[in-house]
């Protein structure tokens, strides 16, 4: 817990520094191992090498809710890596075991604005609120929803005057 501690201050050597001191202490603790990749995937983590971004998602006793958790964490770092398309590959494994998973829509939103594929961005920001609620998801898929509209507006615009 003090590796989380110092993750949330932003002091991410202390906290990768502590991860690995509970792993090796006790390795087959999965919230350990969760708490390990979170540290090390971190993208605000330069010094320490990233691991293979899927290894604790293989664990064979992870649980089938946790295992899509992890997966869907995963996808999240690495969209904020810029790691589109591994991150669309865990999106994927997620979505084969459950389309319904709460916040696997909005991971998909925003791999797809980070495309700029506004349309398939918004519908997947509409499909977050319809299966969990999430008034953010609401307020995305208006945001988006404007900014498709400027879009065609502008495109419009720039068609009319070449003619």
């Amino acid at each position: 817990m003090l590796g989380n501690v110092y993750l949330d201050e932003g002091r991410f050597d202390l906290a990768v520094e502590q991860f690995q001191k509970a792993h090796r202490i006790s390795p087959d603790n999965q919230k350990v191992t969760l708490f390990l990749a979170r540290g090390l995937l971190s993208p605000e983590n330069t010094t320490t090498p990233k691991p293979c971004s899927t290894d604790c998602s293989r664990l064979p006793d992870l649980n089938l809710r946790r295992r899509k958790a992890t997966l869907l964490s995963l996808a999240n770092v690495q969209i904020g890596l810029g790691n589109l398309d591994q991150a669309q590959q865990l999106l994927q494994q997620v979505e084969q075991r459950d389309d319904k998973f709460p916040e696997l829509h909005w991971a998909w939103g925003v791999l797809y604005q980070k495309q700029n594929l506004l349309p398939q961005a918004l519908a997947e920001y509409q499909e977050e609120f319809e299966i969990t609620g999430d008034e953010l998801a609401r307020q995305r898929s208006a945001t988006v929803a404007k900014l498709l509209y400027s879009q065609s507006a502008m495109h419009s615009s720039t068609d009319g005057a070449s003619h």
